[in-house]
């Protein structure tokens, strides 16, 4: 097994920066992470995993890609069936 490929990533962001600016804060040995922001915005999230990953849920502070294969499979369950608070 070379390879395992995720059928769902879901990952937090740093909802201080909107969509479509493209923010990463890389890790760095020397950075101890104190100061400043961390993690990384939406947009770049969603560079990094086209085209093989789909964004299908986004909240204050983080965000579900699936494998473009799946999509339209999780797109048909109606609003609620998979994550219960987007029925609010």
């Amino acid at each position: 097994l070379d390879r395992v490929e995720a059928a769902v990533v879901v990952l937090e962001v740093q909802p201080a920066v909107p969509p479509p600016v493209q923010f990463v804060r890389k890790y760095h040995p020397d950075d101890p992470l104190r100061d400043g922001w961390a993690g990384c915005s939406l947009s770049y999230q969603a560079h990094m995993l086209r085209p093989r990953y789909g964004l299908i849920l986004y909240t204050e502070d983080s965000a579900v890609f699936a494998q473009v294969s799946l999509l339209p499979l999780l797109e048909a369950f109606p609003p609620g069936h998979i994550f219960y608070w987007t029925t609010f």
